[in-house]
C-alpha cells in the first residue's frame, strides 16, 4: 500500500531556479506517526513511524538554468523573482540563495504553492515581513486532484505536480506577474510503469538544470527529459528504471550530477549516476548506503556547499558525500528528529546552510540544529525542541532563510515560525495556522542560487 499524502510541498517563488526537489512513495512504515483515518475514495494508506557533493571526474558537468542550486528533497521551492539582484548568504560564501538575509528580503513579493490531495494545488502568497500566507484570488487550482508532490522549475516558468489519483504527471505555466496558473499543453502526461490497483505517482524531484525530471512511481523510477521553451515530456531511453527497494524520496544534488533515493523498506540511501547527455541512471558501487540507518524512508536535503546530504525517516542521519557520489556516516550520526511517515519531508536546511529543522509526527515536536560547515556535525539551537500543532507531518524553510513552515497532517493547516537568523531559534508567527485544504501537508523548498561554494 502506498502512503496517504496531500498538502505535498510548499513552493515559494520568487525568479528561476530550483533548490531543490523532492519526491515521496510507498509502504507504510510502522514506528513514529500517528495513524489517520482512511478517505473513502483510492488513496495511499499512511505509515506509523515515521541535498550533494563533488562531482566524480567519470560524469561531464551539466550547463543550463540554475546549474548548481542547493537541492532540498521537498516540495516547497523559493526564488526571487528576475530582477531582483543576488545577496550573498549568512555564511559569506557565494553558495547564496537569493533573498537570503539582504536588507531588501523583506520588500519581495513570493508565492507559495501547496499540492494536496483532495484539495489540489493551493497557492498563496507570502507576506514578506511576517511569513503570513494569503490565499491567491485563483486557488485551489485543480481542485479535486489527488496530487503527491510539486516541483519548481528552475527557470520558474513551470510548475509540475504528481497526480496519484489521475496516475499522471500535470504541469501549469506561471504568471509571473502575479502567481496566477495556466495548465501546460500536453499535460497531464501519463506514467509510463505498468500500472498496478493503488499504484501511481507520489514522488517527483526536477534536475537543477531543469533538463530532466525524475519520478517515483509503482516502485521504479521513471525519467523525462523537459523541453525548455514548452516544459513538455518525452521519455528519457531505458525508463523506467528498475530498483532493489521501493524509493520513498528523492533529490538530485546540487552539481546535477547525482540522484540519491531514501529507501522505503529499510531506511537506507541508494545513488545513482545521472547521464548529463540523457538522463539515464546507473546506479552507484556500493550502494545503498547507510547501513547501520534506523528507520525508513524519509526526506533528503543537502548543504549548500555539496559536501553533506542530510536524511530524515525516524532520526536525522549525516553523511558526507565523496567526488565519486560515495556517501560515508559523519561522526556522531543519527540525532532525534525527522520522525514521519516514510514518504514526508520530515528534515529541511535553510539556504545559507547554518540551520536545519526536523519535525515528529507522534510527539508534536519540531527541533533546530546547528551546522557545522566542515564535519557536517549537528548541535541543538537553543530552544530545541519546539512545540508544533499536535500532528506536524512535514516542514520546509523559505529562501530568504527567515520563516520555517510546518504542514500539520489533521488539522488541514500550516504552522509558521520565524527564524533568529544568530541562533537558529523559533518564534510562532502572528496569525498562524494558516487554513489548508488535504492530507499530509508536505514541503521541499527551492530557491535560485548563485554558483556553488568551494568545496
Amino acid at each position: 500500500m502506498y502512503s496517504q499524502r496531500a498538502f505535498v510541498l510548499l513552493i515559494l517563488l520568487l525568479t528561476p531556479s530550483l533548490y531543490a526537489c523532492r519526491s515521496h512513495d510507498l509502504a507504510p512504515v510502522g514506528g513514529d506517526a500517528q495513524s489517520g483515518d482512511a478517505a473513502e475514495v483510492e488513496e495511499p494508506s499512511r505509515s506509523a513511524d515515521a541535498d550533494a557533493g563533488d562531482s566524480g571526474s567519470a560524469t561531464p558537468d551539466f550547463d543550463g538554468p540554475g546549474d548548481d542550486p542547493s537541492s532540498s528533497s521537498g516540495a516547497a521551492v523559493i526564488a526571487p523573482r528576475r530582477d531582483d539582484p543576488p545577496v550573498i548568504g549568512a555564511d559569506g560564501s557565494d553558495a547564496a540563495v537569493i533573498g537570503a538575509g539582504g536588507s531588501d528580503a523583506g520588500s519581495r513579493t513570493e508565492f507559495a504553492y501547496v499540492a494536496t490531495y483532495l484539495g489540489g494545488l493551493l497557492g498563496y502568497s507570502i507576506e514578506p515581513q511576517t511569513g503570513a500566507l494569503v490565499p491567491l484570488p485563483g486557488s485551489p487550482y485543480d481542485g479535486r486532484a489527488g496530487l503527491f508532490a510539486v516541483s519548481l522549475h528552475p527557470s520558474g516558468d513551470f510548475i509540475y505536480v504528481a497526480d496519484y489519483l489521475g496516475k499522471a504527471v500535470d504541469a501549469f505555466r506561471i504568471d509571473q506577474s502575479n502567481g496566477e496558473l495556466t495548465r501546460l499543453p500536453g499535460f497531464p502526461f501519463p506514467v509510463t510503469a505498468p500500472a498496478q490497483l493503488g499504484a501511481g505517482p507520489v514522488a517527483l524531484t526536477l534536475h537543477p538544470s531543469g533538463r530532466f525530471a525524475y519520478v517515483v512511481n509503482n516502485g521504479h523510477i521513471e525519467a523525462y527529459a523537459i523541453a525548455a521553451d514548452t516544459g513538455v515530456f518525452t521519455v528519457v531511453p531505458g525508463s523506467p528504471f528498475s530498483v532493489a527497494s521501493p524509493p520513498a524520496v528523492l533529490a538530485v544534488e546540487p552539481a546535477g550530477r547525482y540522484l540519491y533515493a531514501s529507501r522505503d523498506l529499510d531506511g537506507t540511501v541508494s545513488g545513482y549516476a545521472i547521464d548529463a547527455v540523457s538522463g539515464a541512471l546507473t546506479e552507484l558501487d556500493g550502494s545503498p548506503f547507510g547501513a547501520n540507518l534506523l528507520g525508513r524512508g524519509g526526506a533528503i536535503v543537502f548543504h549548500p556547499n555539496g559536501r553533506f546530504l542530510f536524511k530524515g525517516g525516524g532520526n536525522v542521519s549525516s553523511f558526507r558525500i565523496d567526488p565519486s557520489g560515495v556517501l560515508t556516516d559523519v561522526t556522531g550520526t543519527p540525532v532525534a528528529g525527522g520522525g514521519s511517515d516514510d514518504i514526508a519531508i520530515d528534515v529541511a536546511i535553510d539556504p545559507s546552510g547554518q540551520y536545519l529543522y526536523g519535525v515528529t509526527t507522534s510527539t508534536g515536536l519540531l527541533r533546530g540544529y546547528a551546522i557545522d560547515p566542515d564535519t557536517g556535525v549537528l548541535a541543538a539551537v537553543p530552544g530545541s525542541p519546539f512545540t508544533a500543532n499536535p500532528s506536524p507531518y512535514s516542514v520546509a524553510v523559505d529562501p530568504s532563510g527567515r520563516f520555517v513552515y510546518v504542514g500539520n497532517d489533521d488539522a488541514s493547516e500550516v504552522s509558521a515560525f520565524s527564524v533568529d537568523r544568530s541562533t537558529g531559534t523559533l518564534s510562532p508567527v502572528a496569525g498562524a495556522p494558516f487554513d489548508a485544504y488535504g492530507l499530509q501537508p508536505e514541503f521541499a523548498i527551492a530557491g535560485t542560487q548563485l554558483p556553488s561554494a568551494p568545496r
